[in-house]
C-alpha cells in the first residue's frame, strides 16, 4: 500500500502522529513531546474519498496529528488549545474497516478535539479538548507559588534554588482560555522555573535567572475571579513584584525570586484554583471504524552468535534475511575444537500476531579430535517462496526465537525441538498457544 511513513503512536494520549521530524508534537496527556517509542511503524494513506475510505484527513503543523479537517469545526490542538492548522498539510484519507492483513483495527475520530486515536488500549487516551482544563499543576509548599509538576522536570524555586516541592500539595487544573465572565487570562507557564505568571503586563521576574519569565512556548491560561466555590480553592495571590501566582493564606506569603523576601499580594485580586485533575478521554461514540496501515519493511535480517553449555566445545552464528519478494536466505557456520563430533540442529522460528509460527531448520555434524572429517559444518541456502511474498505483512511484523542442540535429533525427537522452541517463543510473545507450525526450510 502506497502511502506516507513516519507515522506513530503516543502511548500517552493513544493518538497517532507524524513523527519524521524534527518536532515530536504536543501530547495533551502531559503537555510534553509525543511518546512514540513503543509504536509500530505506520503509513498515512494520501488522497480523498473513495470507495473504502474517507477524505478530509490532515496534518495538523503545531501538535503533528491527523484530525478530520471537514466536519463542523478543526478541533482544538493540544500545542495551543486552539483550532487545529492544517495549512501546511498534505491531503489525506482513513481507511474504514478493522483488523485485516497489513493493517491494524480499533482506530476512532474523537468528536471533541477531532483526532485520530486507537480505542483498543487500556485506556481512552487523553483528548485536548478535555473539560477546557490542564491537569498536572501543583503548590510548592518552599516558595507558595503554582507551578507545573507534570513535565520532566519540577522547575526551580525562588527559595532555595532547588526544584520545587509539591509533597504537600493538593492537585489543581488551569482553565485554558482568555478573558471571560468570572476568569482573567493572560496567565503563562514559564518553561525556565515552570511557574505560573501573568503575562499580560511586565514579564516579571525568573527564579532560575533572574530575568524575565519565558512564556514564549505557553498555551494561554485564565484564573478564576473569587473566593471559591466548589471544587476551587480560595486563597491565591498576584504578586506584584514577580507576577507569579502564589497562595496566600498559608503560614507564611512564600519567597519572590524579585528580592528574596515575602511575596506582595496587597494589589492582587482574589483568585481560586480549580482542584482535581481535568484530564478527560476520547469521545468515539460517533465514529466510524478506521484501520491504519502499517509501514512494512521490505526485509527481516536476524542474525546471532550460537554458544552451547559448558562441555561442548562447539560455537558459531546464523544469518537469516527474508524479503518481501519471497527471498530467503539462511547461512551460518559451526566449529567443533574439541574432542568430541557432534551431530548439530539449529532451528529459527517466526511467529505473527495471530500465533502462527514457521520454522527453518539446519542439520549437520561437526568432527572432534577422535573422528576424521572437517570441524566445521558450514551451509547456505537459498530460495524463493510464494508463501513469505503472499504473506509478507506476518513475516515483516513476526517475533522471533532460535534454539540449538549439539546431539541426534530425528523423527519425532526433532518435531519436538521445534514444537518447544515455538511454544516458548509465544509465550515470550504473550500468545495463549501455537496456532500451527509451517516449515519454511
Amino acid at each position: 500500500m502506497n502511502g506516507q511513513s513516519g507515522w506513530r503512536w503516543c502511548r500517552k494520549c493513544q493518538g497517532i502522529f507524524y513523527a519524521g521530524g524534527s518536532n515530536q508534537g504536543s501530547c495533551p496527556a502531559d503537555n510534553q513531546s509525543h511518546d512514540g517509542g513503543k509504536s509500530g511503524h505506520y503509513l498515512a494513506v494520501g488522497g480523498d474519498d473513495a470507495p473504502g475510505q474517507q477524505g478530509g484527513w490532515r496534518w495538523c503543523k503545531k501538535c503533528q496529528g491527523m484530525f478530520y479537517s471537514e466536519g463542523s469545526t478543526q478541533g482544538v490542538c493540544a500545542a495551543d488549545h486552539q483550532p487545529h492548522d492544517g495549512s501546511g498539510s498534505a491531503r489525506y484519507a482513513a481507511i474504514g474497516g478493522d483488523d485485516a492483513p497489513g493493517r491494524q483495527g480499533g482506530w476512532r475520530w474523537c468528536l471533541n478535539c477531532q483526532g485520530m486515536f486507537y480505542s483498543l488500549g487500556p485506556n481512552q487516551g487523553a483528548c485536548p479538548a478535555g473539560a477546557g482544563q490542564q491537569p498536572g499543576w501543583r503548590w510548592c509548599r518552599k516558595c507558595q507559588g503554582m507551578f507545573y509538576a507534570a513535565g520532566p522536570k519540577q522547575g526551580v524555586c525562588a527559595a532555595d534554588k532547588g526544584a520545587h516541592d509539591a509533597s504537600s500539595s493538593a492537585h489543581y487544573a488551569l482553565i485554558w482560555g482568555n478573558d471571560a465572565q468570572g476568569q482573567q487570562g493572560g496567565w503563562l507557564w514559564c518553561r525556565k522555573c515552570q511557574g505560573l505568571f501573568y503575562g499580560a503586563g511586565r514579564p516579571g521576574i525568573c527564579p532560575q535567572d533572574h530575568h524575565s519569565h519565558d512564556g514564549s512556548e505557553s498555551g494561554r491560561y485564565a484564573m478564576v475571579w473569587g473566593d471559591g466555590a466548589e471544587g476551587q480553592q480560595a486563597g491565591w495571590r498576584w504578586c506584584q513584584k514577580c507576577q507569579g501566582m502564589f497562595y496566600a493564606e498559608g503560614p507564611n506569603l512564600g519567597v519572590c525570586p524579585a528580592d528574596h523576601k515575602a511575596h506582595d499580594g496587597s494589589n492582587s485580586a482574589h483568585y481560586a484554583a480549580i482542584a482535581g485533575d481535568a484530564r478527560v478521554a476520547h469521545d468515539a461514540s460517533a465514529s466510524a471504524s478506521y484501520v491504519m496501515a502499517w509501514d512494512l519493511p521490505r526485509s527481516m535480517h536476524i542474525h546471532d552468535n550460537v554458544t552451547f553449555r559448558a562441555g561442548v566445545a562447539v560455537g558459531g552464528w546464523f544469518d537469516l534475511r527474508l524479503t518481501s519478494h519471497g527471498d530467503i536466505s539462511f547461512s551460518g557456520h559451526f566449529h567443533d575444537s574439541g574432542a568430541d563430533s557432534y551431530d548439530m540442529t539449529l532451528t529459527v522460528v517466526l511467529m505473527s500476531s495471530d500465533g502462527l509460527a514457521y520454522s527453518v531448520i539446519h542439520q549437520g555434524r561437526t568432527h572432534g579430535t577422535f573422528e576424521s572429517g572437517s570441524r566445521d559444518d558450514d551451509w547456505a541456502r537459498n530460495e524463493r517462496s510464494n508463501l513469505v511474498a503472499t504473506n509478507w505483512e506476518r513475516f515483516a511484523t513476526a517475533g522471533w526465537r532460535w534454539n540449538a542442540h549439539a546431539g541426534s535429533l530425528v523423527g519425532r525427537a526433532l518435531t519436538d525441538f521445534v514444537s518447544d522452541t515455538a511454544k516458548q517463543l509465544a509465550q515470550n510473545l504473550g500468545k495463549a498457544a501455537v496456532t500451527s507450525i509451517v516449515a519454511l526450510l
